[in-house]
């Protein structure tokens, strides 16, 4: 993972499917912390040849193991999904959340993660992407569409 991050990751454009072997590490990283949580990385069973900018999903993930119940609670779940057709590309990530009133937690670090993924998309995708945040009462969902025509 720190060679993909310190080596690879200086190229403009990545294959997805390292990407995604990037992630599969990444995720089984916090299970292996988070050993009574479930924790899935769904992919297809085919990828396809497409390139994308190096650590493009990764503040979605992080964002997830960042504020999902599974730091404080067994049991929790964090899932993500990448779906691919001829005309897009879709990573779904969803996670638990706690039952608190997020308007009271104030976290000093961070906040630049989704600031920083739209900005990114402006610039690879423009008019071509959809970043969609949905929250229920005890789940948090983001999708990141990539059109690809």
């Amino acid at each position: 993972m720190m060679q993909y991050i310190l080596y690879d990751c200086d190229r403009e454009e990545i294959a997805l499917d390292e990407e995604m072997n990037f992630l599969k590490g990444y995720f089984e990283i916090e299970q292996n912390k988070f050993p009574k949580a479930t924790i899935v990385l769904k992919l297809p069973e085919h990828m396809p040849l497409i390139k994308i900018p190096p650590l493009l999903f990764l503040p979605l993930v992080e964002n997830s193991f960042k504020h999902g119940k599974h730091r404080l609670e067994d049991m929790a779940k964090v899932s993500a999904e990448l779906m691919i057709d001829d005309e897009k590309i879709v990573f779904c990530i969803t996670n638990d959340i706690l039952k608190l009133d997020q308007s009271k937690i104030k976290d000093k670090r961070g906040g630049i993660g989704l600031t920083n993924i739209r900005q990114r998309l402006k610039l690879y995708y423009p008019e071509r992407n959809q970043l969609l945040i949905s929250s229920a009462e005890l789940t948090y969902k983001t999708e990141l569409i990539i059109y690809r025509t």
